[in-house]
């Protein structure tokens, strides 16, 4: 059972990048990556669409991506809950993920600091 979620989700998106091959567009390799990793995988196709999107699609992947990793944080027995450190630090994680485009998009600016 642990393994099935990886694989199904990795015969899917390689099934959509043979049909985005095929079409000649672009192949979603983040969606195909992300995919591959036990429960985080079913984050793949909102990094994708963080990776690849601009807009009102981009923030609610970047949505997505916090919930899921706030839930995580706010789960945990003992150290976990509401507004703890723990949270906090699954909220981190979410924004290096989450604000992936936005750092990629404006490499000179942070240059000219």
């Amino acid at each position: 059972m642990i393994v099935g979620g990886p694989v199904y989700r990795t015969i899917y998106t390689s099934w959509r990048a043979l049909q985005a091959a095929i079409a000649r567009q672009k192949i979603p390799w983040v969606a195909l990556l992300v995919g591959l990793i036990p429960t985080a995988g079913i984050l793949a196709y909102p990094c994708q669409i963080i990776w690849s999107a601009k807009g009102k699609k981009q923030k609610i992947a970047q949505f997505i991506v916090y919930d899921f990793f706030t839930r995580i944080g706010a789960t945990i027995p003992a150290w976990g809950g509401e507004d703890t450190n723990t949270e906090h630090f699954f909220n981190q994680i979410a924004d290096k993920i989450a604000n992936r485009q936005l750092n990629r998009r404006k490499p000179l600016e942070s240059a000219k600091l």
